[in-house]
């Protein structure tokens, strides 16, 4: 499986190298606006990617080297990722991103 990122993330590198892969470990239902600013920061690099302010969506708990990241979805694909608890997805970055950051 894999998953895409259109902008490269400070959390999908270790030591300045693209983390390549990570293991789902756990999906959490939410809302958009029951998420705490601090939470948005975090998983937007500080707003580099800006989120709906209302409306359901998941928070996707990844294990990779080095730690745990976290990234927020629209719920469409809610069961597909639920189904996928276990499965160690491939990181995909959408555009050119350096080879280390």
């Amino acid at each position: 499986m894999k998953i895409t990122f259109s902008y490269p993330f400070s959390k999908l590198f270790h030591n300045s190298s693209p983390i390549g892969a990570a293991k789902l470990i756990q999906v959490i239902e939410t809302d958009f606006s029951d998420l705490a600013q601090e939470f948005i920061d975090y998983d937007t690099d500080f707003g580099q990617y800006q989120l709906p302010k209302v409306g359901p969506c998941i928070i996707l708990i990844f294990l990779k080297k080095g730690g745990i990241f976290t990234t927020i979805r629209d719920i469409t694909k809610g069961e597909l990722y639920r189904n996928s608890v276990g499965q160690v997805f491939d990181i995909e970055l959408e555009h050119n991103v350096p080879e280390k950051l």
